[in-house]
């Protein structure tokens, strides 16, 4: 007695065909997951190098251009009151004075801006 059991093969050629294609959609998941991760890092790395630039002009500020732009101002007001300058060379300290503060507010704007964009690409608080 024989017995003869009929699968038919284009069900196992269906099933091979979908294991492939499933294969390669993870293969092209996998690829766009390491694409995004290395941008992820390169932003990050950017950014980072933004956020250290922008704190040493904070700090160079702090510690010696504000001191200095306080001091010219100074001196150029005790000059012009003596009247040892004009005043179109008292408006140059002003002006030297008001660009300095201009560029320190600009360096904290740098830097914050720089603090949230770590945080957004990082989605955590930094301090």
């Amino acid at each position: 007695m024989e017995i003869r059991l009929g699968i038919p093969l284009w069900f196992w050629w269906e099933q091979s065909g979908n294991i492939k294609e499933s294969d390669y959609e993870l293969k092209i998941a996998s690829s766009e997951e390491t694409g995004f991760r290395k941008k992820l890092e390169n932003e990050i790395n950017v950014t980072f190098g933004e956020y250290e630039n922008s704190l040493r002009q904070l700090k160079f500020f702090n510690d010696q251009a504000l001191n200095e732009a306080d001091e010219i101002l100074r001196q150029s007001k005790i000059s012009y009151d003596e009247g040892a300058i004009g005043y179109v060379e008292y408006l140059q300290a002003l002006n030297i004075a008001y660009e300095t503060r201009t560029q320190y507010l600009k360096s904290i704007y740098n830097y914050n801006q720089s603090i949230i964009k770590l945080e957004k690409l990082t989605s955590g608080d930094l301090k």
